[in-house]
């Protein structure tokens, strides 16, 4: 049981650790690093509209006929960190003890990765539905359906992944 708590204390920290590792690089990082996560949203984009993007390293990707920028600030990265922290520290914990928790950190950044492309994929279709007469702050109305986006899928997920677990119990 000892050995138990110190593994999963070892997994704690890789997680913090992570988590810590990336939040530094987001801070020193340009739209062009970003584009791991920009490039597929403004896929997703293109095929969903019909409306071609160009991009440029440092402004992002340009969409004239929409009229909007996917640039650094629209990557979602912090979204995925959290989405990362959630998923390790309330999930998976539910599935899997001990020492093999550490083995599905990886895992964890993929299924947050993929998490973070549908979420922002979604919030900007939400955002290029909305009528263009708006009266409030653009960037309110988009931080406000940001947050309203992310904390609806990570509660989709954390609800998703309680109840399959809850279901598997005898």
């Amino acid at each position: 049981m000892k050995n138990a708590g110190k593994s999963g204390l070892v997994y704690f920290l890789m997680l913090l650790a992570i988590f810590v590792y990336l939040k530094y690089w987001h801070s020193l990082v340009g739209t062009a690093e970003l584009y791991f996560l920009l490039w597929p949203v403004s896929f997703l984009l293109e095929l969903t509209t019909n409306a071609p993007a160009s991009y440029d390293s440092e402004f992002g990707f340009v969409f004239e006929g929409l009229g909007i920028v996917l640039d650094r600030s629209c990557s979602g990265f912090n979204f995925l960190l959290i989405c990362f922290l959630m998923l390790g520290f309330s999930v998976l914990p539910q599935w899997i003890d001990g020492a093999s928790r550490v083995l599905m950190i990886p895992l964890l950044l993929l299924f947050a990765y993929l998490a973070c492309v549908v979420a922002n994929f979604s919030r900007v279709m939400l955002l290029l539905k909305l009528p263009v007469s708006w009266e409030l702050r653009w960037e309110w109305l988009h931080a406000g359906i940001g947050a309203g986006v992310y904390l609806s899928t990570l509660m989709l997920i954390f609800l998703f992944f309680t109840q399959m677990k809850s279901e598997r119990q005898p």
